[in-house]
């Protein structure tokens, strides 16, 4: 039952306005939500028995793309964090980090990111926690952006990646050049920064990757000149 109910939030959260639903619902709804993701219990990350056509789909896996897409819609992030406690923003913070860093699990690296960037644009304090506490995330974000680039300069002189590259959507790369623009937007992250103004003009000057990432990286760079 869990399970099914989990797959109907995943179908529906897309197209869910968390503002627009009552406190009584919106409440409970997003905190149980979050629970599941940043469970450690067996329940929340075992395999699903019904999940034989779908490798490796656990409750946490659900909840996550629940999240994920409840977070694209308009306000949403911002309500959502506004019903969480701060503990478990937080916690959820750690698992996204920990998602990002295992990049063999390709669906949940992608979903992380998509949450942890809507997360981040909506609530400056979540930015200055995340440098704080979670400091790998700027070099992991400009990571990403530059083994793209390399994979792009690699394809464009007739040499193929390794077997192991299967591309990044644009969708992604905008959405960890946005991070970077919330994480650089607030001044007590500056620091963090600092180690990697090179890396940023030569992404900002990269002519392979699409002009909507590049000018997000430049923003970055503004950013930092405004201590």
């Amino acid at each position: 039952v869990r399970a099914d109910l989990m797959v109907l939030l995943v179908n529906i959260s897309g197209q869910m306005d968390v503002a627009s639903l009552p406190q009584e619902i919106a409440r409970p709804l997003v905190r149980a939500v979050v629970s599941w993701c940043i469970s450690s219990g067996a329940s929340a990350r075992d395999i699903l028995p019904s999940a034989a056509g779908a490798p490796g789909l656990t409750l946490q896996r659900l909840a996550l793309e629940t999240l994920g897409k409840m977070s694209i819609g308009l306000g949403n992030a911002e309500i959502m964090l506004s019903l969480m406690e701060e503990s478990h923003w937080q916690k959820l913070c750690g698992r996204l980090i920990n998602w990002l860093l295992q990049k063999r699990h390709n669906v949940q690296h992608e979903l992380a990111l998509v949450l942890l960037s809507g997360l981040a644009s909506a609530y400056p304090p979540l930015c200055v926690y995340l440098c704080a506490e979670q400091g790998c995330i700027v070099s992991l974000m400009l990571q990403l952006l530059t083994e793209t680039d390399a994979n792009l300069r690699a394809l464009s002189t007739g040499y193929a990646p390794g077997d192991s590259y299967t591309g990044t959507s644009l969708d992604i790369l905008r959405r960890a050049a946005l991070l970077l623009v919330s994480l650089a937007r607030e001044k007590a992250n500056h620091a963090r920064f600092n180690l990697h103004r090179e890396q940023l003009l030569f992404l900002a000057a990269s002519s392979f990757l699409d002009s909507s990432v590049t000018n997000l990286v430049a923003d970055v760079l503004y950013q930092l000149t405004l201590d």
